[in-house]
This record gives C-alpha cells, sequence and structure tokens, in this order.
C-alpha cells in the first residue's frame, strides 16, 4: 500500500501517495471542497511589504512563529533520504505547492480595497521605471551598434520585452474598454 501525505489548505485537499514499490509512480490528487477554509495562517498575523520587495512580513509573534515552521519544516523535506531522487522532487513540489496555496490565500485576504489601489499603482509605477530603463538600454544599443556599423550588439530579448509589453497593454485596455 504505501505510505500517503494528506494535507488540507484553502479548500483544497491534497493527497500524495508513495507506493512501497518503488519502480511505482507516485499519485498526487487534489480534490476542492467549496464549503470549506482550513488555513492554517492568519491573515492578521501579516501584512504586506509595502517597500521590500513582494509577498507578506510576519508583524505578530503567531506570524514569526508560522514563518520559522514552513521554513524548518522546508528544510526537513529536503534532509529526509529518499531511495529515489523522483520520490524527493515529488514531495518536494507538492510541498511548494501546498505553499504557494497557503501564502497566497493569506495574501488575498490581507488587503483591502485601499491597499489594492495603492498597490496597483505602486506596481504601475515600478513597471514603468522597468520599461524606461529598457527603452534607455535599447536606444543605447542602437546608437552604438549605429557608430561601430554593427547591429548584432543589440539584444533582441529586450526589445521583444518592449514590444510585449506594448501588445498586452493594448489588448488590457480592448478587453477593459469592451467591459465597461
Amino acid at each position: 500500500m504505501g505510505f500517503i501525505i494528506f494535507r488540507k489548505i484553502t479548500n483544497v485537499t491534497y493527497f500524495l501517495h508513495f507506493p512501497k514499490d518503488l519502480n511505482s509512480r507516485c499519485n498526487i490528487y487534489f480534490t476542492w471542497r467549496s464549503n470549506r477554509n482550513k488555513m492554517i495562517g492568519k491573515p492578521e498575523w501579516f501584512a504586506r511589504r509595502k517597500y521590500g520587495g513582494w509577498g507578506l512580513f510576519p508583524k505578530t509573534w503567531q506570524g514569526w512563529l508560522y514563518s520559522i515552521v514552513l521554513v524548518a519544516l522546508t528544510m526537513v523535506i529536503v534532509e529526509i533520504p529518499f531511495s529515489d531522487m523522483k520520490i524527493k522532487i515529488g514531495v518536494l513540489v507538492v510541498w511548494g505547492i501546498i505553499l504557494l496555496a497557503e501564502i497566497g490565500s493569506i495574501m488575498i485576504k490581507i488587503k483591502d480595497e485601499r491597499e489594492k489601489l495603492h498597490e496597483a499603482i505602486a506596481e504601475r509605477n515600478a513597471l514603468w521605471a522597468v520599461i524606461l530603463v529598457i527603452v534607455v538600454g535599447v536606444g543605447y544599443q542602437v546608437a552604438s551598434s549605429s557608430v561601430k556599423n554593427d547591429f548584432s550588439v543589440v539584444d533582441p530579448f529586450l526589445i521583444a520585452a518592449v514590444v510585449v509589453a506594448l501588445v498586452v497593454k493594448a489588448i488590457s485596455n480592448i478587453w477593459l474598454d469592451r467591459r465597461n
């Protein structure tokens, strides 16, 4: 039969079945229950990171303890000696999915409407700064390449990033205009 890891987080139940026979496959099962919320971490233990990146920051001792336990569990899983590397990778992938579901559900619940608006404005401003740096970089590459008559120096990925950003913005505006 083997052993089973079972976990419920944010309405999703995760089952990871490991067979006794190491030549058999591991099975991962996900089930969704919309009438329950089994989140372990509480949103009031955390604050959103306003000035140092994206994600969460613990604001109470419970948040710090919760974060330390998650990191410790990750380190324990990494150090467990598995007989097969595929099983270890499977366990780590499932653990990663569980962590993302748990942290994502907390992140969604800690923001009110004002904080969502402020974060959207901050994200927009950060994106404009990134686009400006990319455009200036491409302009410098084109100018220096034209002086040398060697356009192999121009990075096509930077040009693609600017073009994709323009296309996504256009599609977003069209979609938003039609929605309203």
